[in-house]
């Protein structure tokens, strides 16, 4: 959810949001069980969905469940970040872990092909899953994404070598 809250933000609020850095970005599941959402919303909740780290030992706290009537709220805000993905003119830096089994590629080819910042970045994650915060590519994640926002940072103030 973090990614589609940052471009609804860079969408809405253009110009005071400097650039955005994504990781492992959801707005779409090409999942077609995802069809039958509008129906299963009824049903209280579904196994949770947490602890998709390819590094043994590391955790992930997160719920147990799965309420679906959130999720099918969810796919609304979805839904509409992507119909305004071309008011996102940011610098982005979005990474994405190829094993990750929470998010499938369709929403970073959706953001690839709808944003119209000239600043696009993305790199392929090769060792994490989901939750690649937590993952073996955490230190990359956490390194690249300083760089990206000094480098911003140096270009907002006229230092940029």
């Amino acid at each position: 959810m973090g990614a589609a809250l940052a471009l609804r933000l860079a969408e809405q609020y253009g110009p005071q949001v400097s650039g955005l850095t994504l990781v492992n970005p959801v707005i779409n599941i090409a999942d077609p069980r995802m069809r039958a959402l509008p129906i299963l919303r009824m049903l209280p909740s579904l196994a949770g969905i947490t602890n998709d780290i390819a590094k043994p030992d590391q955790v992930e706290w997160g719920y147990d469940r799965l309420p679906l009537r959130a999720l099918y709220s969810q796919t609304f805000l979805w839904a509409d970040v992507r119909r305004n993905l071309d008011r996102v003119e940011q610098p982005l830096l979005v990474y994405r872990a190829i094993h990750d089994h929470v998010a499938d590629a369709s929403s970073v080819r959706l953001i690839k092909a709808g944003v119209r910042s000239s600043d696009q970045t993305y790199i392929e994650l090769r060792r994490s899953y989901h939750v690649a915060t937590l993952d073996y590519d955490a230190d990359e994640i956490f390194s690249g994404s300083v760089a990206f926002f000094r480098r911003l940072t140096k270009e907002a103030n006229g230092t940029a070598e």
